[in-house]
């Protein structure tokens, strides 16, 4: 037993220290565990895995959407002008918005379908925004023979052929 400056029996002033040391220690573990989850990350596994069914659905509700947007696109950006100024602008109003309905329906088509391929993914996504592009280009009053929604509609061309591609 140790004895304090008044002679009386007290506690040691080793106890405090040995508390304090362990603290230190602790606390020092703990940093550095919090440094090497912080640096690790979480988990390496980041892309979730899909089963083959799933991937098999995803891509069929891709590809259905793609073949209806392209049916709609096709109409609408192909249909003879009924006569008459109102007729023509009634056409071209139906055709702008068949490129924009699609570029938003296949966006959507893909969040519903995150097990679709990428490269399917990567080809509608495209696809997607050459129709947003054409549909601008014409609201913007280019004209249809317009080197700018010529070069657009070629775009389109070459990515609804990677994506007609990607379903088959």
């Amino acid at each position: 037993m140790t004895r304090n400056a008044s002679g009386r029996p007290g506690t040691s002033t080793r106890l405090p220290l040995a508390v304090a040391s362990l603290a230190a220690v602790l606390a020092l573990a703990a940093l550095v565990v919090s440094v090497i989850a912080l640096v690790q990350g979480g988990s390496d596994d980041s892309s979730p895995s899909y089963s083959e069914s799933q991937r098999s659905a995803d891509t069929r509700t891709v590809c259905d959407a793609f073949a209806l947007n392209l049916k709609a696109v096709s109409i609408q950006t192909g249909s003879q002008a009924p006569a008459g100024e109102s007729g023509v602008a009634a056409a071209a109003a139906n055709a702008r918005l068949a490129l924009f309905a699609a570029g938003v329906n296949l966006t959507d088509a893909l969040e519903s379908a995150p097990a679709a391929p990428d490269a399917l993914r990567s080809a509608v996504t495209d696809l997607a925004k050459q129709y947003r592009t054409v549909a601008t280009q014409y609201l913007a009053d280019a004209g249809v023979n317009s080197t700018e929604v010529a070069a657009a509609k070629r775009s389109a061309g070459t990515a609804a052929t990677s994506v007609s591609k990607a379903c088959t």
